[in-house]
């Protein structure tokens, strides 16, 4: 009975010819093989943020946090959201999905925050809207300032109102943050005197508190936060009565 090797050993130009045409096929195969070494994953995420003030935790996470939470989760493309509520501060880091479109989805998000924009409070800032993306990865620079003369909300003052705007307007610059600041905040707590002789009231102080606040010409505008709350306190609670 013949083998199959036969065939090539008594034709050796058959078996040279069959071996050319398998190297051929597998070098074209090997040429056309798209291969990529770092293929385009694009991974990014929205983040939200957006300053309030004097405002607490509390006040930051019901008037400004949950109300944008709400509305950039319907969003199309949204895996999960992040957010954080510290004193003055709102964080919403929302999380898209794999090769989801950065564009597409901070239009949404803007879109979004000019529909709720009438709910947030008037004192606080408008929210700041900025995309991170993992396959762009960028470079860090910190910059370290003390002094002996000024205290801390002095130097962040400083820093907010002449440095950061113009290391803003570096080329290649993309933002510019202040880390470990400390913002001055003033908390006034008014005689709760019903007579009408009295000039501590929530409608006359808040005028004024909102009149004080000024800037220099080349500083940038900062937001004053007027709230008047009621906290519970003895001062505060209504009056009551009690029989024996």
């Amino acid at each position: 009975m013949r083998s199959f090797t036969d065939i090539f050993i008594k034709h050796p130009v058959l078996a040279v010819v069959v071996n050319l045409v398998i190297l051929l096929v597998g070098w074209r195969a090997l040429t056309t093989l798209p291969v990529q070494q770092y293929p385009k994953i694009e991974s990014s995420s929205v983040v939200i943020t957006t300053v309030y003030y004097g405002a607490s935790a509390e006040t930051v996470r019901g008037f400004l946090t949950t109300p944008i939470e709400r509305v950039v989760s319907a969003i199309s493309g949204v895996d999960y959201i992040e957010s954080t509520s510290r004193a003055g501060l709102s964080t919403v880091t929302v999380r898209m999905r794999l090769n989801h479109s950065s564009t597409a989805a901070l239009a949404e998000v803007t879109a979004r925050l000019q529909q709720v924009r009438s709910e947030l409070p008037a004192e606080a800032e408008p929210p700041v809207i900025e995309v991170q993306r993992a396959d762009r990865p960028y470079a860090s620079f910190y910059l370290s300032f003390t002094s002996t003369e000024r205290s801390v909300p002095a130097v962040t003052d400083w820093l907010s109102r002449t440095l950061q705007p113009q290391l803003a307007t570096l080329t290649g610059v993309q933002r510019v943050t202040i880390e470990g600041g400390r913002q001055v905040a003033m908390r006034v707590w008014i005689d709760p005197d019903p007579s009408p002789r009295s000039t501590s009231r929530p409608a006359t102080c808040t005028p004024r508190c909102g009149a004080t606040t000024t800037s220099p010409p080349s500083a940038r505008p900062r937001a004053t936060s007027c709230r008047s709350t009621c906290s519970r306190t003895p001062t505060c609670a209504p009056p009551t009565s009690s029989r024996t």
